[in-house]
């Protein structure tokens, strides 16, 4: 989804126009036609919001999962991430708040089956960051096993690339997909470098999806703007310059998983900055 900005976060993204110490100020501008000064103006000159909740999130390290181990005389990261989440620290702790580890419980519950990882190793798995919605547990416990068993794990690749100019949001979310697991496997290897020793070809396939989905954001851009012109002043018929061979109208423009859009560079909604959410 894509929704207005909070006025912490303008103010965030407003404080680095300019750093205190080296810069006496600092300004804070939106793009002509694109953006409104009203809304920036509104959200820097509003009061700081109520914080509801002061207590800071927290969440066992490997040091904590090896005493907890230790504690409990278990190898099972399972059952010592389920003994941190029921018996550490409690709900009602005046002080701190448990993270969400409902995603390190399910990886470390599908780690199970894999032999010959020792408890730091499938906790620094369990952290890895993927995407649920892609197989991302299944692919990840895959390159575990691997892992375990000594084979070296391949990177992800790109998969088939259309033009940009016959890409649609079946490509680009296809190319989000991918580049995720280019994310995952390129944080194993820093951790696991033996296991991922592939990592300048995951640089390149990294490259060539980042490069691809910008050529297809420029390519949507520029139809896009051919279509508005040729609405405000051409005609069909009429022998105007949209009518010339090779501009393309009635392309709508895909968005990212959960309907969130893939504005170009620079391109922002009327309303003021608009941020996507993590």
């Amino acid at each position: 989804q894509t929704r207005d900005l909070v006025s912490q976060e303008v103010k965030q993204i407003g404080g680095r126009a300019g750093r205190y110490g080296k810069h006496e100020s600092g300004l804070v501008c939106v793009l002509a036609g694109a953006g409104s000064p009203t809304f920036v103006r509104k959200m820097l000159s509003a009061p700081p919001e109520e914080i509801k909740e002061l207590r800071p999130l927290v969440q066992p390290d490997s040091d904590i999962v090896r005493a907890v181990a230790e504690e409990i005389d278990s190898d099972s990261l399972y059952g010592v991430l389920t003994r941190i989440k029921h018996a550490v620290l409690r709900a009602d702790d005046p002080n701190y708040r448990l993270a969400d580890m409902e995603q390190a419980l399910e990886i470390a519950a599908a780690l199970e089956g894999v032999e010959n990882l020792d408890l730091s190793t499938r906790w620094t798995y369990a952290m890895c960051p993927i995407d649920e919605r892609d197989n991302g547990i299944q692919r990840l416990v895959q390159w575990a096993a691997d892992h375990a068993a000594g084979r070296s794990v391949p990177p992800p690749g790109t998969g088939r690339l259309p033009h940009p100019e016959q890409a649609g949001r079946e490509e680009l979310e296809r190319a989000e997909k991918r580049h995720k697991r280019l994310v995952a496997w390129r944080w194993l290897a820093l951790r696991f470098p033996d296991a991922y020793p592939a990592r300048q070809d995951a640089e390149i396939n990294t490259s060539i999806l980042n490069d691809w989905i910008e050529q297809v954001l420029r390519t949507q851009s520029r139809m896009r703007e051919s279509q508005k012109q040729q609405r405000i002043g051409g005609r069909p018929g009429r022998g105007g310059h949209n009518d010339r061979p090779g501009n393309r109208a009635g392309f709508s423009g895909p968005k990212k998983p959960g309907g969130r859009s893939f504005p170009a560079k620079g391109n922002r909604r009327p309303g003021g900055p608009r941020k996507r959410p993590s």
